[in-house]
């Protein structure tokens, strides 16, 4: 029997295949997005997350890192990169508007790292995980199992989606359950926010990840252009009207390239730090300041 479809069919099955750009420099990437604690709690923030910072600090080595969360590249605009789980929430892709920018660039702004994590289709398969943990419920007794005595324990503890979590613990999970050829080498509830962060930054994850990226670099022909410089010095540096009129290709290339500094094993430990959070800016303001700036103009018009 010869198929046959209305013209409103073909537009919708057309619209899906659009929908998505075919190939980008970040397809392998997403990113381990950690947040430094403070020496002093900010007087702007809630009691619980107050008392969530003093605890994390009192049970976590150095560096202090009192929260982690996934941003997942993505072109679409129906789409959100974040997915998190905060104190007293459940776990859910956090949507872009203009609450996101001021959590994002200004209340919290400056004391966020993003540590890259390759992986051939990284993006895609760490997407459709994610979807698999909305609603988990966040558990503040789990920290304990994140230290040490209980930390040893931390194996009895369920892992299965959808079972309660922090926030490191929900984003080793969705990394193990998606990408397991990182081999973590502890289960999800080992971790806490900085345990993470260390081995996401400097163990076997980061030279998987900057072996895997130079390689694909070598592939694609990934060389530093005019314009790949233009769009990292206008992320870190220019105006949101600036960064509006950047083009994905330009944003995703020179996120690509940062992300290869980022993880790179000949940098020391305070320049890796300066290019974790050049990083981190460049995500969030790619993300946030085109997409609102864009929605802006969109509802003036």
């Amino acid at each position: 029997m010869k198929l046959s479809l209305s013209d409103d069919q073909w537009k919708t099955i057309s619209g899906k295949l659009n929908e998505r750009k075919p190939s980008s420099d970040l397809d392998p990437l997403v990113f381990v997005m950690a947040e430094e604690g403070t020496e002093h709690a900010d007087p702007r923030w809630t009691t619980g997350e107050t008392l969530l910072d003093s605890i994390v600090k009192t049970c976590q080595p150095r560096p202090s890192i009192t929260h982690a969360e996934l941003f997942v590249p993505t072109n679409v605009k129906t789409e959100t990169p974040h997915f998190a789980t905060y104190i007293f929430k459940t776990a859910d892709w956090i949507a872009n508007n203009s609450d996101n920018k001021n959590f994002y660039l200004n209340l919290h702004g400056g004391m966020w790292r993003a540590v890259p994590v390759a992986c051939v289709d990284a993006g895609e398969r760490v997407r459709v995980e994610c979807s698999k943990h909305i609603g988990t419920p966040y558990s503040l007794v789990r920290y304990a199992f994140s230290a040490p005595p209980l930390r040893s324990l931390s194996g009895m503890l369920p892992s299965a989606p959808r079972s309660s979590a922090h926030c490191a613990t929900l984003t080793t999970r969705i990394l193990q359950r998606s990408l397991p050829e990182l081999k973590m080498e502890h289960n999800d509830a080992w971790y806490g926010p900085s345990t993470l962060f260390i081995e996401a930054a400097t163990g076997t994850m980061a030279k998987q990840t900057h072996s895997y990226l130079k390689e694909t670099e070598q592939l694609r022909s990934l060389v530093e252009t005019e314009s790949m410089t233009h769009a990292h010095n206008t992320l870190l540096s220019g105006s949101d009207s600036e960064v509006s009129l950047l083009t994905d290709d330009d944003c995703d290339s020179a996120i690509r390239l940062m992300s290869t500094r980022a993880c790179s094993p000949d940098v020391d430990s305070e320049t890796q730090r300066i290019v974790q959070k050049q990083l981190a800016t460049a995500l969030l303001r790619a993300s946030i300041v085109r997409r609102q700036v864009g929605d802006d103009a969109v509802a003036s018009s």
